[in-house]
């Protein structure tokens, strides 16, 4: 049986094989970067990007016209955009000169 095999076989490192650290790094800046955006625009975005809700729907959940909600949506997408670049120039700074 392989499983209780005498030998375990090495498998050598692959750099093509994603670090599952990695993604978890990249979900705990994320959530960093949410909790910083202000809650209307959060909650906007969250429901929009993160569980899919379409505009028409998220405008009915929080009592608002369609309208604020996409003016909501892009300002909250705005806003992370500019955290997250402010984050990763801050971690690599030599990316932000190049």
């Amino acid at each position: 049986w392989l499983l209780f095999s005498d030998s375990p076989s090495e498998t050598p490192f692959d750099p093509a094989v994603p670090d599952p650290r990695n993604k978890l790094d990249i979900n705990q800046e994320v959530q960093a970067i949410l909790e910083e955006i202000p809650e209307k625009y959060r909650t906007v975005l969250v429901l929009r990007d993160l569980e899919n809700f379409s505009t028409s729907e998220i405008a009915a959940i929080l009592d608002r016209k369609e309208a604020t909600i996409r003016w909501r949506l892009a300002e909250a997408r705005n806003r992370f955009q500019k955290l997250w670049s402010s984050r990763q120039n801050t971690e690599n700074p030599m990316s932000a000169k190049e």
